[in-house]
């Protein structure tokens, strides 16, 4: 959990949890349908920017 990836898909979990929330308070319980795409696509996007993260990490410390 305690890497950029894991950090990563934590990030847009709870991004698009809260959005969801906020969707959930302003246009009712219609919003619902829509989480478990939010939840799937947070962890694809977040894995995938984590990894990224990793790779620039990498080497921007070889050049530091």
């Amino acid at each position: 959990i305690f890497s950029s990836v894991g950090f990563s898909v934590l990030g847009a979990l709870t991004h698009n949890l809260v959005q969801a929330v906020i969707a959930f308070i302003m246009l009712g319980s219609g919003i619902l349908f829509y989480l478990p795409i939010l939840i799937l696509s947070a962890i694809i996007t977040g894995v995938i920017i984590g990894f990224l993260a990793k790779i620039l990490d990498k080497k921007i410390k070889t050049f530091f």
